[in-house]
């Protein structure tokens, strides 16, 4: 998915009262055959999507995306978004920051 259908995918989640969440997971990672690998969109979907569904129910809605882009220093970054639907945003995100109770582990 391009970067403009990407934004606008999510914007409308917002408008549609959803929270949404902007993410970057920044690597160590050079060698762009790794980067574009299976291997990094299990990283993200395991090791951190993982962490956000462990605070929602089995039915909570949740919809992610992400596209790699190199940084100038050579380094791979994965910017992402998540949108997790209204009726749970509380559990993540509360009074303007992350729900103090789900920080230690979401924000790592």
């Amino acid at each position: 998915m391009n970067t403009n259908n990407l934004i606008a995918k999510y914007q409308h989640y917002g408008n549609e009262g959803c929270l949404v969440l902007s993410v970057t997971l920044s690597t160590y990672i050079k060698s762009p055959t790794y980067a574009h690998s299976d291997r990094m969109r299990h990283m993200w979907d395991q090791h951190f999507i993982r962490r956000v569904r462990r605070y929602l129910p089995w039915r909570a809605h949740i919809d992610h995306d992400w596209i790699v882009e190199m940084s100038p220093d050579g380094y791979f970054h994965y910017h992402g978004f998540i949108a997790v639907d209204r009726l749970y945003r509380a559990r993540i995100w509360r009074d303007g920051r992350l729900n103090p109770r789900k920080r230690p582990v979401l924000a790592a």
